[in-house]
């Protein structure tokens, strides 16, 4: 029975840490290791951290200052003696049985990777919402990933590094780490490098993984940054150059494109009216202009089909250069995810607010 090394990040998490630590250490699968990165916690994480290596031998803690979740990761990487890597959050837990079925597929073949689907919980009720699964499940090598790529990126599963088992060998002979100066998106990004490094790559239709959702609203406010939009170009390229010959893969091509710049008028240009705010108005305008010039958005926009109301309203105002009025409706969506959250659900589920919750 291989050693597994299951990397936590932790940051200020007392209240559902516990609940993640206890799904790990009763798995069906006992030969782990848990590698515990408390990442410069000011509550009583770290606390909880040291209190079950004390009780559990096979717990590992790390105390570092607070240098974001890439840093933590690495820092689990660097310390792992498995031969298989595994990523959990630390507010999210796992069936009891996740690492065993993982374990088991990587097994039994040579795939450098695992992936497997997801629920998705609401926090308050403990129900799962939605499951997240990709079929058919099966061996993948390179240039088969390749046609169902697009796929597995639209629909969030290649995306995410909690919901996969690496082997540790293929990781650390290639260097492969988190990037720190990229967030969000750091998970994307490392396993882009796994899939180019990769030598094969394995889907399981099953979801294990427990994905909690804490906040409905919190696209508008969660992890905005002022380079969201460079963050997003350059993973597109990343993408993109997954696809040396682009004339084998129009169609993924086309959906790349159309999530590209669905993204940029539906997300990026109302995340940052949000950033910016009524002072930095100027600053806003100028980035706003940047993104109306942007190539593939142009490209994109009269084949675009729109998903919903807020999606058509966004290409509406987008294409008559109506930057204000944009600036206002986002403005809008965040006072009515604060002070009127009941409307604010209805207009999200009319679409145009499609980011991750974390």
């Amino acid at each position: 029975m291989k050693k597994i090394s299951v990397i936590v990040p932790v940051y200020n998490v007392e209240k559902y840490l516990p609940r993640c630590i206890e799904s790990i250490l009763h798995q069906t699968y006992e030969n782990i290791e848990l590698i515990l990165v408390n990442d410069g916690s000011t509550d009583t994480s770290g606390s909880i951290c040291d209190s079950y290596a004390v009780r559990d031998s096979r717990v590992q803690v790390v105390h570092q200052a607070n240098s974001g979740v890439s840093a933590a990761r690495n820092a689990g990487i660097h310390l792992a003696a498995g031969e298989y890597l595994q990523f959990v959050d630390s507010d999210d837990y796992i069936d009891a049985n996740m690492t065993e079925i993982m374990a088991a597929v990587l097994d039994k073949n040579t795939a450098s990777v695992v992936m497997c689907g997801y629920k998705r919980i609401d926090s308050s009720t403990g129900q799962c919402m939605q499951t997240v699964c990709f079929e058919p499940d099966g061996f993948y090598s390179y240039d088969e990933l390749l046609n169902i790529f697009v796929d597995l990126y639209l629909q969030w599963v290649i995306n995410l590094c909690w919901n996969k088992m690496y082997r540790a060998r293929m990781i650390k002979e290639n260097s492969i780490l988190f990037a720190g100066d990229i967030n969000p998106a750091e998970d994307v990004f490392f396993n882009l490098e796994v899939i180019k490094k990769g030598t094969g790559f394995e889907i399981t239709a099953v979801c294990p993984y427990n994905y909690v959702i804490y906040d409905y609203g919190s696209t508008l406010s969660g992890k905005i940054r002022p380079n969201m939009y460079e963050i997003h170009k350059l993973l597109f390229e990343t993408v993109m150059s997954l696809y040396e010959d682009r004339s084998l893969y129009s169609e993924q091509i086309y959906n790349l494109e159309m999530d590209y710049s669905r993204g940029l008028i539906t997300r990026i240009i109302l995340q940052l009216a949000v950033l910016y705010g009524w002072k930095n108005y100027r600053a806003y305008l100028g980035k706003a202009r940047e993104i109306r010039t942007d190539e593939i958005l142009n490209k994109s926009l009269n084949s675009m089909e729109s998903k919903s109301w807020q999606e058509r309203l966004m290409k509406f105002l987008i294409r008559n250069d109506m930057f204000f009025s944009i600036f206002v409706f986002a403005r809008l969506k965040r006072y009515f995810r604060e002070r009127v959250p009941g409307i604010f659900r209805v207009l999200r589920k009319g679409g145009g607010i499609q980011m991750p919750s974390r």
